[in-house]
């Protein structure tokens, strides 16, 4: 029995032209040559990766602003979020501690903080508690409230009970994109009412 045929080597060019088969048998060896295959390259051309990347630059033309409206829009959701546990958060504190507090909103500074009412307390001494900071591009419109209607200072207090009750609010965040969230918050039940547009006063 012969030997079995040998596997073909082949010899490439840089060009990536197919070149020479050696074929290897019992008879010995034979020298095949064969044409170039047509269309086998290396590489892309110059023209190729032009237009490759000029689709890659309309596709980011198209998708980055898309994908920054998105990124604000979630900064301001997640925000809302933050306004709504921050408040709801020290109400439920007051009520836990049957102590009255004050919320502290500060729209130059965009902070939101709370204090003990130390005038229902004069034992208790005040300290600086917990603040509730917002992103560069997030920042509160107004303020209002049952008792005092719109706030045209810069800082405005709201009261909290020793129960947790406090007055009607409505509080409205706006970035960078004149993107709005209204929330609403109720004087004795903790449910919030958010909407995603700016909301007069029900």
């Amino acid at each position: 029995m012969g030997k079995p045929v040998e596997r073909a080597t082949e010899k490439i060019s840089i060009t990536g032209k197919l070149n020479k088969f050696r074929f290897k048998t019992t008879a010995g060896s034979t020298l095949v040559s064969r044409p170039a295959i047509a269309g086998c390259r290396g590489g892309f051309t110059l023209l190729e990766m032009i237009i490759v990347c000029a689709l890659i630059g309309i596709m980011l033309l198209v998708s980055v602003p898309n994908m920054r409206k998105s990124f604000i829009g979630n900064q301001l959701r997640a925000s809302s979020r933050k306004v709504i546990g921050f408040i709801n958060g020290t109400r439920q504190l007051a009520e836990r501690e049957q102590q009255a507090y004050f919320l502290n909103i500060d729209r130059l500074e965009s902070q939101i903080w709370y204090e003990k009412d130390i005038s229902t307390d004069s034992k208790e001494e005040n300290e600086d508690l917990a603040k509730l900071n917002f992103p560069a591009e997030i920042r509160i419109s107004d303020i209002w409230t049952r008792s005092e209607g719109e706030y045209s200072d810069d800082q405005s207090r709201i009261w909290v009970s020793p129960k947790g009750y406090m007055d009607q609010t409505v509080l409205h965040l706006e970035d960078d994109d004149d993107n709005v969230v209204s929330l609403h918050f109720f004087p004795f039940l903790k449910s919030v009412k958010v909407y995603d547009q700016y909301t007069p006063v029900q």
